[in-house]
């Protein structure tokens, strides 16, 4: 029997990509929300069983890394994977730094996304049963 896959939330503040990642992950079984602000993510983690937060980060424009700060430092056990059209070393250096589960730049290969997700949740619900 396999277990329930863990809730994943769609962080992003274009309403088009987080539609299309919202119905990916649906098709491919997952329950999923979202989150368009730091205030929605901080609310979602605290009321919902998160597992994996995919966060779309504009680095170049915000300091959307404080989302990835905030969720870890609330919900440690979140595993977070960032989408980003901006990097470069020093950001993939704090990704990892932050405990990022893993980072993909744009363009990304939508399969390698879902495979990711998909092993982010596993980790997610092992460590979940263990704590248990």
């Amino acid at each position: 029997m396999e277990s329930m896959k863990p809730l994943v939330l769609v962080v992003t503040e274009d309403p088009l990509l987080q539609k299309t990642q919202m119905d990916i992950l649906a098709q491919k079984g997952f329950q999923v929300i979202s989150a368009s602000s730091k205030d929605e993510v901080l609310e979602a983690i605290q009321k919902e069983e998160i597992g994996v937060a995919l966060i779309d980060l504009d680095i170049e424009e915000s300091g959307d890394m404080d989302i990835l700060r905030e969720i870890k430092k609330h919900r440690e056990e979140i595993e977070c994977i960032l989408l980003t059209g901006f990097s470069s070393q020093e950001t993939a250096i704090e990704a990892i730094r932050l405990n990022a589960f893993s980072y993909f730049r744009k363009p990304y290969d939508v399969d390698k996304l879902l495979l990711v997700t998909q092993h982010a949740a596993e980790k997610y619900s092992v460590q979940h049963a263990l704590k248990e």
